[in-house]
């Protein structure tokens, strides 16, 4: 018997909805694990921002994608899951000029994610 189209698309539904699961499964897991690894370089007394290591996770992740989901998205969506764990560790303030909501901000989100303290600045010298 023929799957009507209905019937199709809750099934479709249901299987990314799954799928949405095992990714929020997979983020909490991540974050887990950058925990202990914020753990061991506060213990080591290491950085816990490494912009070297971010720009190769995603320049590698960019490379690895076989689509069909968008090369050019890749990088931004795996920007927010860096930024949300690094404010996991010891978060990030970054000062940028110009008033919330200005092309310095938005700039700033893009480089750095949304999960930091995004902090405006009146001149170069706050």
């Amino acid at each position: 018997m023929k799957m009507g189209r209905e019937e199709r698309i809750k099934d479709f539904r249901q299987k990314i909805d799954d799928l949405d699961r095992q990714i929020l499964r997979f983020l909490n897991e991540r974050a887990e694990i950058v925990l202990e690894v914020g753990k061991a370089k506060l213990e080591g007394k290491i950085n816990s921002y490494d912009p070297n290591r971010e720009e190769k996770i995603l320049r590698h992740l960019v490379k690895q994608n076989s689509g069909p989901f968008p090369k050019q998205a890749i990088a931004p969506v795996f920007r927010e899951i860096i930024s949300g764990c690094r404010s996991l560790e010891n978060g990030l303030s970054v000062v940028y000029l110009g008033p919330p909501a200005s092309h310095t901000h938005q700039a700033c989100v893009k480089h750095f994610g949304s999960s930091l303290e995004a902090i405006s600045g009146e001149s170069i010298w706050d």
